[in-house]
């Protein structure tokens, strides 16, 4: 196989690569972000429109706890709204090192490694971040219903 045949066989692949972040870029964004954004919102609504029928707030005892958790389902939805920019910016750094590297590597310019990218895994971050607030918001609420009910 002749260089220039690796070249282009190196540029389908990387064209392939590009297609590809670019539709997980998308699939991400949607599913995991669109069920904890769904539960954390459903959650926050339901609390805050039946709390009132399952414990009387002016008799009610460590009001704290709902505070906590409608503060963590708020947050939720805050951190989802934020961590739809940084995972789109996340995969549009991703596709264009790809195709700055297939540039250099059509043209046979190696290169040296780089350092690790700060918002490589920024979507795995955030998204142990929101469940684990959003675990929190549950636990909260839990706490406050199983302590005024029982």
């Amino acid at each position: 196989m002749t260089t220039e045949e690796r070249n282009w066989k190196l540029y389908e692949e990387s064209k392939e690569n590009i297609a590809k972040n670019t539709a997980a870029k998308w699939a991400a964004n949607d599913f995991s972000d669109r069920w904890l954004m769904t539960l954390a919102a459903g959650s926050f609504g339901l609390s805050f429109a039946f709390i009132e029928k399952l414990v009387p707030l002016p008799a009610a005892l460590d009001k704290h706890l709902l505070i906590i958790a409608w503060a963590c389902f708020a947050a939720v939805i805050i951190i989802e709204l934020i961590a739809f920019d940084v995972i789109s910016y996340r995969f549009d750094c991703a596709i264009e090192k790809e195709t700055q590297d297939l540039r250099l590597a059509y043209q046979g310019i190696e290169q040296e490694p780089e350092k690790r990218f700060i918002f490589l895994d920024a979507n795995r971050v955030i998204g142990y971040a929101v469940l684990c607030v959003f675990i929190a918001g549950m636990v909260s609420l839990i706490a406050f219903v199983a302590r005024n009910i029982l």
